[in-house]
């Protein structure tokens, strides 16, 4: 991925060390909020709550106490248990890490990024406790039919087109080596599409089981909260199945991210 220079659950270890209590406000959802509009882009059904890509956000939900783990690189923090913006349950921090970008001989930090799954899969993981954290344990993670998440919080502000075709980099790769086409990636894309992405920015990749992705953004993670619902919701498992091998895969865009998850084996 190349960037241009400019719920109340036992937690995995990876997820204890440094944790810090943070205080904010929760808020109930209100699912009157928006009425949802469904489009058909070439048999792929999205749903979003206007009719443009510039999806505007919804509410955020907090709790009033919320434990936060702090990535050590970027010093963002990221809550031990997620509502993850079109989930159906709380989810587990399972570890964290930052995608950074070479610049010469700088490492530029472009954001964090935690990964979160439900509590379940702790128990599926346990088979490895005590063993090294092998190809097949993180295989285990995408492929065990739980919810899982992916949240992205910019460390810089980064330009939505540059972003986009970072991501793309690495999707468009995986899309066309399992044979799916790129027509669910181009609606994708849209939501990005003259989206602010400034430092603090968040963005929620939730898999909701079997095959369907919410995808929500938060203007300031920093403000309290994260968004009571999706912004838009794709039924593709093919996309699912490329977004979560870029950051769980053989090539890992977030080395510290595969290995603060490994820790979990430990």
């Amino acid at each position: 991925m190349a960037f241009a220079c400019a719920p109340s659950v036992a937690l995995a270890p990876a997820a204890v060390a440094g944790v810090s209590a943070k205080s904010s406000s929760r808020s109930t959802p209100n699912a009157a909020l928006a009425v949802p509009l469904s489009t058909s882009f070439r048999g792929l059904r999205v749903t979003s709550t206007k009719n443009s890509a510039r999806v505007p956000l919804q509410p955020l939900r907090s709790s009033v106490r919320a434990e936060v783990v702090t990535e050590p690189a970027t010093k963002i923090n990221f809550p031990v248990t997620l509502a993850a913006p079109g989930g159906s349950k709380d989810l587990s921090l399972l570890g964290t890490g930052v995608r950074e970008k070479k610049i010469g001989p700088l490492a530029v930090k472009v954001y964090g990024v935690g990964a979160y799954a439900d509590p379940k899969l702790l128990d599926v993981l346990a088979g490895w406790k005590g063993k090294a954290a092998d190809r097949a344990f993180f295989d285990a993670i995408v492929a065990t039919p739980c919810e899982k998440a992916i949240v992205i919080v910019l460390a810089r502000n980064v330009g939505s087109d540059q972003f986009w075709n970072a991501l793309t980099e690495e999707l468009a790769p995986r899309l066309t080596a399992a044979g799916e086409g790129h027509g669910d990636l181009d609606e994708f894309g849209k939501l990005f599409k003259d989206r602010s992405l400034k430092k603090n920015t968040g963005v929620y990749i939730t898999w909701c089981q079997p095959s369907t992705l919410q995808v929500a953004f938060s203007d300031d993670v920093t403000a309290g909260g994260v968004p009571s619902a999706a912004s838009a919701t794709f039924e593709s498992h093919g996309l699912l199945a490329a977004l979560f091998d870029i950051y769980l895969g053989k090539e890992p865009v977030s080395p510290s991210l595969v290995g603060s998850i490994a820790t979990i084996a430990s």
